[in-house]
C-alpha cells in the first residue's frame, strides 16, 4: 500500500485514532523542543482575524485544537473534517462541549462547500495522503475567499532519517514508508506545488529532534505503519524480539537514540 491509497489508509491507518495516538505520544514524550508542535502551529494561526470562517481538512485526533483549547478565538467559526468516520467520531466526542466547532466527513478532493465561503483552510500533515493533490489544491483555492489564507504543514525529506537508517540496518529488505510523504508534498517541493494556486507563499520551520531512551515506545511507533511498506510483515514473531534487542544495543551506546526532525508550515495567500 502506498501512502496515498485512501481505501487502505482508512482500513489500516485511520479507521480510528489508535495508530496516530501512538505516533503523537512518541513526539510528546521525547521531543527536545518542549514547546510542542501543536502549540507552535497554533501560534501561526493566531494571525487569523476575528470572526473568520475556518475549515480544517484531515483533522485526525484534533490535538491541534485540544492542546490549545484556551487560546481559540470565540468569534471563529470552525469546521473540523476528516475522511475517516472513526476519527471524526472520536474528535466530536472530545470537543462536543465547544460551541465554536462543526464536524463534517469530507473528502478533500470534493469539498462540499460553495466557492468563496472560507477565510482560512488548514491542512495539518495530510496533503501527502490525498490521491490527487492537484484536485485538493484546486478545491482549497475555490472555497477560499479572495483574501483567504491556506495553512499547510508537512515534513522534509530528512525527517527522522536516523530511524529509517536504523530499520534498514537491521534488515535491508524492509520498505519503511518514512520519507515517502515528503516526496509527494514536503518542505522541499511544497512551494512549487502551491505556486499554481497562490500568489504569496511563506514557509516557516519548526526546530526539533527526538531523544529516545526507551525501546518499547520506539518499536511501537515503528509498528504503527501497518499496511504501508512491509515493516510490520518483516518485524514479527522471533524477529520482533531480535529487533528489540538490536534497538537496545544501539541505545546502550549513548543511553538514547537521537532522531532529527524536519517540519514546518506553508502560509499561502
Amino acid at each position: 500500500m502506498n501512502i496515498g491509497d485512501r481505501e487502505n489508509l482508512l482500513e489500516f491507518q485511520y479507521r480510528n485514532t489508535e495508530m496516530l495516538d501512538i505516533r503523537i505520544l512518541l513526539h510528546q514524550n521525547f521531543s527536545t523542543n518542549k514547546y510542542g508542535w501543536h502549540n507552535w502551529v497554533f501560534d501561526q494561526l493566531l494571525e487569523i482575524d476575528p470572526n473568520s470562517k475556518i475549515l480544517e481538512l484531515g483533522s485526525g485526533n484534533g490535538q491541534l485544537w485540544m492542546k490549545n483549547i484556551q487560546r481559540i478565538n470565540e468569534s471563529w467559526d470552525v469546521t473540523l473534517s476528516d475522511f475517516s468516520p472513526g476519527m471524526l467520531g472520536k474528535l466530536k466526542k472530545c470537543l462536543e462541549n465547544q460551541t465554536s466547532f462543526q464536524f463534517e466527513i469530507i473528502d478533500a478532493q470534493m469539498i462540499p462547500f460553495s466557492a468563496n465561503s472560507f477565510d482560512v483552510v488548514i491542512a495539518n500533515h495530510m496533503l501527502y495522503h490525498v490521491p490527487n493533490l492537484e484536485k485538493v489544491l484546486l478545491e482549497v483555492r475555490r472555497i477560499l475567499r479572495s483574501d483567504g489564507v491556506f495553512f499547510a504543514t508537512t515534513m522534509g525529506l530528512r525527517n527522522m532519517l536516523e530511524l529509517r537508517k536504523l530499520v534498514n540496518e537491521f534488515d535491508s529488505s524492509i520498505e519503511f514508508p518514512l520519507g515517502t510523504a515528503s516526496k509527494i508534498f514536503g518542505l522541499e517541493n511544497g512551494e512549487a506545488k502551491l505556486k499554481p494556486y497562490f500568489e504569496n507563499i511563506e514557509i516557516r520551520y519548526y526546530e526539533d529532534s527526538l531523544k529516545i531512551p526507551e525501546v518499547e515506545p520506539l518499536v511501537n511507533y515503528i509498528l504503527t505503519f501497518t499496511g504501508i511498506g512491509n515493516v510490520v510483515e518483516v518485524i514479527k514473531g522471533e524477529k520482533l524480539e531480535q529487533f528489540k534487542n538490536f534497538v537496545q544495543s544501539r541505545m546502550d551506546e549513548d543511553g538514547y537514540i537521537n532522531i532529527s526532525k524536519s517540519a514546518g508550515i506553508f502560509i499561502a495567500r
